[in-house]
């Protein structure tokens, strides 16, 4: 029986409490139920002890596979990338680019005809601006009227115009003229359904040394790694910031974004402009951000 003690009846839990509880010793019954609760007891908790053990095990390799990474990739993400053996990469003669069909017209159309809007290449700084014309001319063609432009291995050039002026057209432009087997990557400004799904599966795949590498990148670009693990959806800055540390997996030797600061706070803008500036490939650029521009542009 049980000791008079007791004031209620106990439940399991309570049995195998000892110190709460005492057991008439010459209850052989209420004895024998206490020794197979606690083995059943020390069973489940050591099942429990052990799965948690192999999931901190699991955890902390993890960890350790994240930390040498992040001690592999501090300061310089592009450590296994090497610009291109080509001189040139992208290269558009003297002419008019239509807006809308991206054809190219000659130089001789650019001189005697005006257009809506002018590209003006001063050095690494491009800038599409609306064409004054001279009054008295004939109507304008629908497009912006371009220089010689070329891009070389490890040029960083920087686009930047008023909206409906022609920076995508000039961008398109030049992507048509990218030999078809350049390493590159390109991150637009407008990210939907079908890029987010494609990006994530990407890294869900990834194992080993080139996740850890991604996580790393993520990171110098101030984000949470943390957030990807818990497979937590990424923000449209987030997820551009994973584009490109993706991207790094495939050694681009030229990389276009069109306006990368949008979505970004100011810790997250500073990050990318010292991670792009430091790009040893071709970079193109286009933003509406000065400052921006002024730091990766060379």
């Amino acid at each position: 029986m049980w000791d008079r003690r007791i004031s209620r009846k106990p439940s399991p839990c309570d049995i195998s409490c000892k110190r709460e509880w005492k057991i008439d010793r010459k209850d052989h019954s209420a004895l024998d139920r206490h020794k197979w609760i606690e083995k059943q007891t020390d069973t489940a908790s050591g099942a429990a002890y052990r799965q948690m053990n192999k999931r901190l095990e699991r955890a902390q390799r993890t960890l350790d596979s994240l930390t040498v990474a992040a001690k592999r990739y501090d300061g310089d993400i592009w450590i296994d990338i090497r610009p291109s053996n080509r001189k040139e990469l992208l290269h558009l003669t003297e002419g008019i680019i239509i807006f809308g069909s991206g054809r190219m017209t000659s130089s001789n159309d650019a001189a005697r005809t005006p257009t809506q809007s002018i590209l003006h290449a001063d050095g690494h700084q491009w800038k599409v601006a609306h064409n004054p014309g001279m009054s008295g001319e004939k109507p304008r063609m629908p497009g912006v009227a371009i220089p010689k432009l070329s891009i070389g291995q490890q040029d960083h050039i920087g686009l930047t115009g008023a909206n409906g002026l022609g920076k995508t057209t000039v961008m398109n432009a030049l992507l048509d003229s990218m030999p078809e087997d350049l390493p590159h990557l390109i991150v637009q400004q407008q990210t939907g359904e079908a890029a987010l799904s494609q990006t994530m599966r990407r890294l869900a795949a990834l194992q080993g040394k080139e996740r850890s590498q991604v996580l790393a990148a993520f990171a110098q670009l101030n984000a949470d790694p943390d957030k990807l693990l818990s497979n937590e959806a990424p923000s449209p800055g987030e997820l551009r910031k994973l584009m490109l540390c993706l991207g790094i997996l495939d050694r681009p030797q030229l990389i276009v974004m069109d306006e990368p600061t949008n979505y970004l706070d100011l810790e997250s803008k500073v990050a990318l402009a010292r991670c792009l500036a430091d790009y040893p490939g071709a970079l193109v650029v286009a933003s509406h951000d000065e400052w921006f521009l002024d730091q990766v542009v060379r």
